[in-house]
């Protein structure tokens, strides 16, 4: 890890509990929390596929004994009080993140919003002092297409976001819906990340690493002119744990962050990758989508294209001073972490190694 944040106070008597605990974002969660000395719960789907659960336990060699590993569904309410129990605080990560427009968007909404409200009700019931949860960017802008600027006072325009963006929409929502009822009782700050990169703590596939894996592996029919809103995941972890210092309780409460590093155009982006790994042998996408129609027309070979057809053509950007302001954080620049991401994927064997790394 690049970073390290450890502190002189004392966490040891605090627990965390950590929703999706196998998942990308998740695993510099739990870096974090463990490095500054918390004792954390982590919910997986199950606990008998070590694939998705050993590596927990080699983010933090030295703190694995304060790794407290637990089976949670998010579509099943009645599992979340013996996961809450003895609990301080709760960071809210799981939620379906799928890489293609699914068939039925209930797949997605469905766990997204309903496994929000069973969390924060059990939380509620548990008497937690203060709930972080993940939301999104795409909260924020998704259909919104008289603007380009936004803060955290933005919101999502809901019947025109495809279903992803809708299901971070109305997850986050009922969050401040539950927020709103119960403020005298438990504390809330939001997360709202952008399009996150970055070295992980596993090998197994995950949707955020495609957009590296398919230009690595010239595996893009075109490079659209899109804007991509890019922040390092080790800095998205980093502002969950912040709002659980003893000095950003209060300051945090009851806010949004929004967490974005920077906007790129896709075509700086793969750039960026191709002036570092091109002297190895790697192939990159040259041809250049400039045509709206041409666009439209490739969305018939590739769900992707689907996905930010309305985001053509459009520079988006994000105000990020709160973040820097409340939560000191200092963002790493893209580039950096594009570079160290690929690197991170050649070695896992995600992407074909030509460089001779070792394996991890």
């Amino acid at each position: 890890m690049s970073i390290s944040i450890g502190q002189q106070r004392d966490n040891s008597h605090l627990r965390v509990l950590v929703t999706g605990a196998s998942g990308y974002l998740a695993g510099h969660v739990l870096y974090f929390l463990l490095d500054r000395g918390y004792k954390v719960r982590g919910t997986v789907r199950s606990l008998k596929d070590p694939k998705k659960i050993n590596h927990l336990y080699d983010i933090y060699p030295s703190q694995k004994d304060n790794l407290e590993l637990v089976e949670a569904d998010l579509l099943d309410k009645n599992c979340w009080d013996s996961v809450m129990k003895d609990v301080d605080y709760v960071v809210h990560v799981a939620s379906p993140f799928p890489n293609a427009k699914p068939k039925n968007e209930d797949e997605i909404i469905k766990p997204a919003v309903e496994g929000t409200t069973s969390v924060y009700e059990a939380a509620l019931r548990n008497n937690v002092k203060k709930i972080v949860i993940t939301s999104s960017i795409v909260a924020v802008f998704t259909g919104i297409k008289e603007k380009n600027n936004f803060t955290e006072s933005d919101w999502s325009n809901i019947p025109q976001c495809p279903p992803y963006d809708k299901s971070k929409t109305l997850a986050e929502r009922k969050a401040w819906e539950i927020y709103d009822k119960n403020k005298d009782k438990i504390q809330m700050t939001i997360i709202n990340p952008g399009f996150i990169q970055g070295p992980s703590f596993h090998a197994n596939q995950f949707t955020s690493a495609d957009f590296v894996v398919r230009v690595m592996k010239n595996d893009l029919p075109g490079i659209p002119k899109i804007s991509l809103q890019t922040v390092d995941v080790r800095d998205v972890a980093l502002a969950h744990v912040v709002c659980l210092d003893q000095d950003k309780l209060e300051i945090t409460n009851a806010k949004r962050y929004l967490l974005v590093e920077g906007s790129y155009w896709m075509a700086d982006m793969i750039q960026v990758l191709k002036e570092e790994f091109k002297r190895f042998g790697y192939k990159f996408p040259s041809f250049k989508v400039e045509s709206k129609l041409l666009f439209s027309m490739a969305g018939c070979i590739d769900d992707q294209v689907e996905l930010v057809k309305p985001f053509f053509g459009r520079m988006i950007t994000f105000d990020n001073s709160a973040s820097k302001n409340d939560l000191g954080i200092k963002y790493i620049y893209y580039r950096k972490t594009l570079i160290e991401f690929a690197y991170d994927l050649i070695k896992k064997g995600v992407i074909p190694n030509k460089i001779n790394l070792q394996k991890q």
